[in-house]
């Protein structure tokens, strides 16, 4: 009876053994599967987050304060007139630029808001102008929206980027002036004799340097005083402000650059994305 007994102890603990063996190789194949999955899913949320990244990298947009997407070929949809400045030829389908006075309008493939290039106006010390002209016809409102770049602050005066009109002998304009820190909503004519006058400040906001800003300016002909909209950066700098001149609503003038400028220092200036939008 004690040998059965101690035979039947030995049984037991071969067996036991057995099943422990057997539970540690499953355990450890689990695991082994565990980690190589963990390994797999991890390394595929790693390449899925990668591309991700590269696509949000590729895609973000240069600047900011923006209105119109203009990541997307169909910014241009719908425009009376539209400009991405994507050629080698910078007048493209403008009237003949006017520079002056050292000053030089060329493309630029150094920064973009969109696509590749941009237009670059570059100016002198003293008194000069670069810019794109674009006669336009008959409309209740007008529409302009373009991007703009600064690397620094003017140290004088720099008108930019206006809606003119001209007619009984003058050329009147409302558009931004960039100085003293701040881009100034600004309306103002000069007689074809070339004396300026200044006729009212439509508003103020501090001036942005070191990356894209979207400006626009809309003149609505459908009411009398005409009034001025314009905003900056997503800022809105006037609302709807009467204007001290009664404009024509036909042959608006479009400006793309400076038809003046006195920076007191080699200057220049970025544009990119312009928008012109007609209401018959």
């Amino acid at each position: 009876m004690a040998y059965i007994l101690v035979m039947l102890g030995v049984g037991l603990r071969r067996l036991l053994a057995l099943s422990l063996w057997l539970a540690g190789c499953s355990l450890t194949t689990d695991l082994a599967g565990f980690s190589a999955e963990s390994t797999s899913a991890d390394s595929e949320d790693r390449s899925v987050e990668d591309a991700a990244a590269a696509d949000g990298q590729e895609d973000a947009p240069v600047g900011d304060g923006g209105a119109s997407d203009r990541s997307s070929a169909d910014f241009c949809a719908g425009a009376t007139f539209c400009d991405r400045f994507e050629r080698t030829d910078p007048t493209g389908e403008w009237d003949p630029p006017k520079v002056s006075n050292g000053s030089s309008l060329t493309l630029t493939t150094m920064r973009a808001h969109s696509g590749t290039s941009a237009m670059r106006t570059s100016f002198a010390t003293g008194g000069s102008s670069a810019a794109l002209h674009k006669t336009l016809g008959t409309a209740k409102k007008v529409r302009l929206e373009y991007a703009v770049y600064l690397e620094e602050l003017p140290m004088r005066d720099i008108n930019i980027g206006s809606i003119d009109y001209h007619f009984a002998g003058r050329s009147n304009g409302v558009y931004f002036v960039f100085g003293g820190g701040q881009a100034k909503a600004t309306e103002q004519e000069i007689n074809d004799q070339g004396t300026m006058t200044h006729n009212g400040s439509l508003g103020a906001v501090a001036l942005v340097t070191g990356r894209w800003v979207v400006l626009t300016i809309e003149v609505d002909h459908t009411v009398t005083p005409q009034l001025a909209t314009l905003t900056y950066d997503g800022v809105v700098v006037a609302d709807r402000k009467p204007l001290a001149r009664s404009y024509p609503p036909s042959a608006p003038k479009i400006v793309a650059g400076s038809d003046y400028a006195s920076p007191g220092a080699a200057f220049r200036i970025d544009f990119d994305d312009l928008r012109v939008d007609l209401t018959p």
